[in-house]
């Protein structure tokens, strides 16, 4: 939840993962409901390393929260961090007018930046991954 000075347009959003990245979620909530949602189902990093997403411009209100959700094929070796070849999970927005807001980020942390892992270790089937758009072979996404 961000502490907007008022109301934000939101124009673009960008959604972006690395090598394990399987599909990525962006959504706006607002008083427990989802009122905005972008997604990219079929994540590819050697395709998409972070697209913008080909949604028309949305508010986003004093008081509303940003949930980005992201599913991958990893395992206990792979390490979450800035670097290139570590694994993130991040949405950059652009929005007007100008706020006067701090960046959640790497030496930004605070409560407004709070994550919380709200998933599971393992999908028992591909179906699992909530696509909007068809269906694959989870075998596929190792």
């Amino acid at each position: 939840q961000l502490d907007t000075e008022a109301t934000v347009t939101i124009v673009k959003e960008i959604l972006h993962m690395h090598s394990h990245g399987r599909r990525i979620v962006n959504q706006v909530v607002r008083h427990d409901s989802v009122v905005h949602e972008s997604y990219i189902d079929y994540y590819d990093f050697d395709q998409t390393a972070g697209p913008s997403q080909a949604n028309p411009p949305f508010q986003f209100n004093r008081g509303d929260e940003f949930r980005t959700i992201c599913y991958y094929a990893a395992n206990s070796d792979t390490k979450f961090g800035i670097g290139s070849t570590d694994e993130m999970c991040m949405a950059f927005v652009l929005y007007f007018p100008k706020q006067a807001l701090d960046f959640c980020g790497v030496g930004n942390y605070h409560d407004e930046c709070r994550a919380t892992y709200d998933g599971k270790d393992n999908l028992e089937s591909s179906a699992e991954f909530g696509r909007v758009f068809g269906d694959s072979d989870i075998s596929l996404l190792s």
